[in-house]
């Protein structure tokens, strides 16, 4: 569809388009050209759904590109014409860092070229549609899950890397697990997937693979690399990282008392301390001891996922949790159109290679495993495991880092102050260190003795980001939850995108709902235009319109 433009003819449809959104009905303009627009919001509010124009709003706004070149033209214009400026969101709820804690333009260039010039270009071009700081992010975090525990440096005794970083957004628009999946590939690529752990695991499980006591039976009659792989995860069995790429189950299933999953709580604010070593005891294990533990967590989740977790009085903000985390959340209304490359996806040797270089010259425990005989000779089926001390690189900070280090902590602790607000406390007393550890990441990947100025300004500049991503994170989740019927909708279409032309009973299995319930949904999305319905000998299918 192509439009001619006509600015006032425009307004009045963009005003006429916005009451319909609304469910205001208005006098009908000449609608003209824009019909292909009007026609189906105005069917939609016609069949009295409350839900109905939003979705036909938001179809339109996903997969019509004329429809979002006229709101792209008419909303900025409207906005400019209004007798009041509006306040900008980021004004609102973001308080700004005063002067003395922030840095010249360009001062931290330079200070990771195998991120800001390598990996996040790369993932960009195979990630299009993630969100902008979903690429740094993913990247710090293989960074972080390299480092293992190895990288070091003192400051008020000894400091570990670990990070906890979670992807915030609405499933699909973002690609957050396209783009994590780039740092996996990479990870892969470079022989280093065995740093993995299990996608699902219970704590029980995790504490004890990090134990690292346990050789396989069939350890004697693996392959050669198969038992280096084994040697290499028992060497490094307590530093691990971990993608979670659904954490709201996690999350749902944390909160359940006594359930399986509850001794997560604790655990990863234990395993973020990077505490020496970590005991725990079981009645089918008895006692084991983790020595050095270290977790690298990039976790996924919607912002429906978080909602109910993470309103003012949580207890995962009040316990500490939650602030262990960076939350990267992008701004509501962003969505990235770009598409995706053609051909096949290759990791560049220059990407992976760095990583391998970097992660030998850290250094491996080393690991030897005996067979276990009795006293006649024959092999009982166990092994006898000895495992040396993990190496660990401490890298200096210079007095102009922690003097840059306390600027920017006191500056943050001053606004929360300022603020009296808990969230704040929490949030910001530990921006800083977050900081100062990926400062850390950069030093040592650039083979540097000492934390260099440049790499705290470019981590600086991390963390600002993530102070950004953390105030949107509370912005959205202070928004009403939206009602069960558009929740439901939205499980529905997105599941008929997915599965292309499913049947109700196809979609019925995937949101748990009944076959009937389904059904009338998706014949509500039919009848306001959102889907089409194709009519077989046996049931109707449905697909996006």
């Amino acid at each position: 569809m192509s439009l001619t433009i006509d600015l006032e003819q425009g307004r009045e449809v963009y005003h006429y388009v916005q009451a319909l959104r609304e469910g205001r009905r208005l006098p009908r303009p000449d609608v003209g050209q824009y019909e292909p627009f009007v026609v189906p919001l105005e069917r939609a509010l016609n069949t009295g759904i409350p839900t109905a124009v939003g979705s036909v709003y938001q179809s339109l706004e996903a997969g019509n590109k004329s429809f979002g070149r006229f709101l792209a033209l008419y909303a900025p214009k409207l906005a400019e014409q209004a007798s009041t400026p509006a306040l900008d969101r980021e004004e609102m709820v973001y308080p700004p860092l005063p002067n003395k804690a922030q840095w010249p333009a360009g001062a931290g260039r330079d200070a990771c070229p195998w991120l800001d010039l390598g990996y996040i270009p790369f993932s960009r071009k195979w990630a299009p549609r993630g969100y902008e700081l979903f690429h740094e992010a993913a990247g710090l975090w293989l960074l972080s899950t390299i480092a293992a525990r190895r990288v070091a440096f003192h400051f008020g005794g000894p400091q570990y890397t670990p990070l906890y970083i979670a992807l915030v957004g609405i499933t699909t628009i973002h690609t957050k697990s396209t783009t994590a999946k780039i740092a996996t590939a990479v990870l892969e690529r470079a022989g280093l997937r065995w740093l993995l752990s299990a996608n699902v695991t219970t704590p029980q499980k995790l504490m004890s693979n990090m134990a690292g006591n346990r050789v396989p039976g069939n350890y004697a009659s693996l392959r050669e690399d198969q038992r280096a792989g084994v040697r290499n995860r028992l060497a490094l069995s307590a530093q691990i990282g971990w993608y979670y790429e659904e954490f709201g189950m996690q999350l749902d299933a944390m909160v359940q008392k006594n359930g399986p999953m509850a001794d997560f709580k604790g655990l990863l604010r234990i395993l973020d301390d990077c505490l020496d070593t970590y005991e725990y005891d079981t009645v089918a294990r008895g006692s084991e001891v983790i020595q050095s533990p270290y977790l690298a967590l990039l976790a996924s989740m919607t912002p429906s996922d978080i909602r109910p977790y993470a309103g003012t009085g949580s207890k995962f903000w009040k316990d500490g949790l939650f602030a262990r985390f960076a939350f990267i959340v992008p701004p509501k209304d962003i969505r990235n159109r770009d598409r995706f490359p053609r051909g096949e996806q290759h990791i560049p040797t220059a990407l992976s290679q760095p990583l391998v270089d970097w992660h030998e010259s850290l250094g491996m425990p080393s690991v030897s495993i005996d067979p276990v005989c009795d006293h006649g000779g024959d092999f009982t089926g166990r092994y006898e495991l000895t495992r040396g001390p993990l190496p660990s690189r401490f890298y200096t900070v210079p007095a102009e880092v922690e003097d840059a280090f306390y600027t920017y902590e006191e500056c943050l602790l001053d606004i929360a102050q300022e603020h009296q607000d808990e969230l704040l406390y929490g949030n910001y007393g530990r921006l800083a260190i977050k900081a100062l550890r990926i400062a850390a990441l950069f030093a040592s990947l650039a083979d540097s003795p000492r934390v260099e100025l440049r790499h705290w300004v470019r981590a600086q500049e991390t963390a600002e980001n993530w102070r950004a991503s953390f105030h949107e994170l509370l912005f959205q989740i202070a928004e009403p939850e939206p009602s069960a019927e558009k929740q439901l909708e939205d499980r529905v279409i997105e599941v008929v995108r997915k599965l292309g032309s499913p049947t109700p009973r196809e979609v019925a299995q995937r949101v748990h709902q009944s076959s009937q319930v389904v059904r009338e949904v998706l014949e509500s999305l039919a009848g306001c235009g959102v889907l089409e319905r194709q009519r077989t000998e046996q049931s109707c299918r449905y697909q996006v319109r």
